[in-house]
């Protein structure tokens, strides 16, 4: 079995050389996603293990090559993955697992990078969120179910804000992952009550100002490359 790749460094100016494509595998060389996964590399293509807490693994084999070196290293380490393992990858991703193990669940997803300067917008009062919030923001899930992946674990690491009606969420967004140390940041958990908002997707609805108050906030920290996910489109 091929030995992890433990130099930090050395994946980190591999990542930093296409930044928009691998916002994620920056974001995941910080404590604490660093010390709790393990990645393997092979030239220039890396994949990684990575607990996200919760009991949640996840597997990292991004790549904007379309030799398909990337899905070999996956496929080589693929014993090394846990039996429920979330995997992001290019296009051929399924096709590949497929060989080696059943593939529960599929879908395709649209990455949007946040280039432009955001400012908070609108009428509506943005106030930020924390762990004692979490079960306004979970039954804002429930009130749209599959709306977007959500951990508590994040809402304590990441930056989250809400528009609120009395003790009522109305809507949240915030950060899947953040390092203010490489530049990156993935906006997720992008959700309005459906009587409030207007529909984007199948599966999601946003809000535009705890969006943009999110990536105003990441901005004036030197945040210079934000992502905004969209699934299931």
């Amino acid at each position: 079995m091929r030995a992890p790749e433990t130099d930090a460094a050395a994946i980190a100016a591999l990542f930093a050389e296409d930044r928009s494509t691998h916002l994620y595998g920056l974001a995941d060389l910080d404590e604490p996603f660093w010390a709790n996964s393990v990645r393997y590399r092979d030239g220039p293509y890396v994949v990684g293990r990575v607990s996200v807490g919760g009991g949640w693994m996840a597997g990292y084999a991004m790549t904007n090559d379309q030799s398909g070196g990337v899905l070999d290293l996956l496929e080589e380490i693929e014993p090394c993955l846990a039996p429920t393992t979330w995997v992001t990858g290019p296009i051929g991703l399924t096709d590949r697992m497929a060989r080696c193990r059943d593939v529960d669940g599929k879908g395709p997803r649209l990455r949007m990078i946040l280039r432009d300067d955001l400012k908070p917008v609108g009428r509506y009062k943005v106030a930020e969120l924390d762990h004692s919030d979490i079960g306004a923001v979970e039954d804002l899930r429930h009130s749209y179910p599959d709306s977007a992946f959500f951990l508590p674990g994040i809402l304590e690491h990441g930056v989250f804000v809400g528009i609120w009606d009395g003790p009522r969420l109305l809507a949240s967004a915030g950060t899947h992952v953040v390092s203010v140390h490489h530049q990156v940041a993935a906006l997720r958990a992008i959700i309005t009550r459906p009587s409030q908002g207007q529909q984007s997707s199948s599966w999601l609805r946003w809000f535009p100002p705890p969006r943009d108050q999110v990536a105003a906030w990441l901005g004036l920290r030197g945040v210079t490359i934000v992502e905004t996910s969209f699934e299931g489109l």
